[in-house]
């Protein structure tokens, strides 16, 4: 438990480190919540995550403030990530397309 997790998240450009509690809820940082409808605003959000299988990493982002969460799936095979996200509400689609990366050397 005494492990230290975050994400690296760029959004338009800036990035953004988000600790991400293991086996407990992390409160602090924040994100922007906001889009094309929407005026951009920064929200507080709690965090936690774990390892789900050996090749993928979950967390989850509840904006507290807000009715959203966020769940997050990492899954790395050889030096390949894929990730998927998938809101618990929302005005359209919940489910995010997948993105796929591939780890730097």
């Amino acid at each position: 438990m005494g492990e230290k997790t975050s994400l690296l998240l760029r959004i338009d450009g800036e990035e953004r480190r988000l600790a991400v509690g293991s086996g407990k809820w992390d409160r602090g940082g924040s994100l922007v919540l906001g889009g094309r409808l929407f005026a951009a605003s920064e929200e507080p959000v709690a965090t936690s995550g774990a390892w789900t299988a050996e090749d993928t990493f979950t967390a989850k982002a509840c904006l507290y403030k807000t009715p959203f969460c966020a769940t997050m799936k990492l899954e790395f095979a050889g030096d390949i990530v894929l990730f998927d996200q998938e809101m618990n509400v929302g005005f359209g689609p919940t489910k995010r397309p997948q993105l796929v990366g591939r780890l730097a050397e």
